[in-house]
């Protein structure tokens, strides 16, 4: 394999456990990522994945299962400055810029970060800018998404639930580690959604923060969102908590908080659900991770069901 050539992936098996006690195993993901940097400032990079391929309840086609989750080019302009053009993970919070499943601690992703609250992907530019602050990272990202005519055969993808694909929107990330141990966000996104009926401009304002030790972490993203039409606002967000407990099994523990309107193409949403999810994960090396986890609430069916779920996931 040539030195600028990077081939890698990850893949993973679910479990679902409704309340009426139905039962389903998937065999949900099969990326696989390529990375390729034929000069040294510029780097190619993909991410090829095959959603819900098999499970014992359907076989789906390999043409329906297979999508393009992240193509772009990265331009190193200098040793802070990059600029990145294609289709890329929308930098909100942070989750969805590090969703891949042997790296998160659950096996269904917080509320907040669903497409639901906003797409999770972006077709366009981005401009990313790196200073040292008092010996520590601080990076501000600006992107502009233009997926209407950038990607517009997206929204016909049958997995792609038209409210799941941007229209337009434009945004702001920064993230500042303040020390080893903690790190703060800041997000803003102004967008529309590709469904004809959503055509107002949405705002969305988010923070985010990261505290890691000897194991120990808290995780917390909260985001406010706001339209001009039938859309109304919402605020979602949760805490979530990681601690050791010996021979890399960790216990972790989340609460989500969804309050507002929350009317989309397919859910329609107006009052406030609660959600707890009590997880136990077992890191035996670094790309394994397998998980047990029991999600729970008050007024959560429509966008956080409760059951049991578990995955095992490998990082390649």
């Amino acid at each position: 394999m040539s030195a600028n050539l990077t081939l890698g992936g990850y893949s993973g098996v679910s479990f679902k456990l409704n309340e009426s006690g139905t039962g389903t195993v998937t065999l949900d993901d099969i990326s696989l990522f390529i990375s390729w940097s034929p000069y040294a400032r510029i780097r190619f990079f993909s991410e090829i994945e095959m959603e819900n391929l098999v499970s014992n309840r359907a076989i789906a086609s390999f043409s329906e299962s297979l999508s393009i989750e992240r193509l772009y080019v990265d331009f190193l302009i200098s040793d802070r400055l990059t600029l990145r053009l294609g289709q890329f993970l929308t930098p909100v919070g942070r989750w969805n810029t590090i969703h891949v499943w042997p790296l998160t601690w659950t096996t269904v992703r917080p509320i907040v970060t669903k497409y639901h609250f906003f797409p999770s992907q972006s077709n366009g530019i981005m401009l990313m800018q790196q200073w040292i602050i008092n010996q520590q990272n601080l990076k501000v990202s600006f992107y502009l998404d233009d997926s209407e005519h950038l990607n517009p055969r997206q929204i016909n993808h049958h997995k792609m639930d038209p409210d799941a694909v941007f229209k337009q929107a434009a945004g702001v990330s920064i993230n500042y580690e303040i020390n080893h141990e903690l790190a703060l966000g800041f997000s803003y996104l102004a967008f529309k959604k590709q469904v004809e009926t959503q055509q107002a401009i949405n705002h969305l304002v988010g923070l985010d923060l990261l505290w890691q030790k000897k194991g120990y972490e808290i995780q917390t993203e909260w985001a406010y969102r706001q339209a001009d039409d039938q859309q109304g606002e919402e605020i979602a967000g949760y805490i979530q908590g990681v601690v050791p407990l010996g021979h890399k099994f960790f216990a972790v523990g989340r609460y989500e908080l969804l309050s507002g309107r929350h009317q989309r193409f397919s859910i329609n949403f107006n009052g406030t659900a609660h959600v707890g999810v009590s997880a136990l994960v077992w890191r035996p090396f670094s790309p394994l991770s397998l998980k047990v986890e029991y999600h729970f609430g008050h007024n959560n069916q429509q966008l956080a069901p409760s059951g049991f779920f578990s995955s095992i996931s490998v990082l390649f």
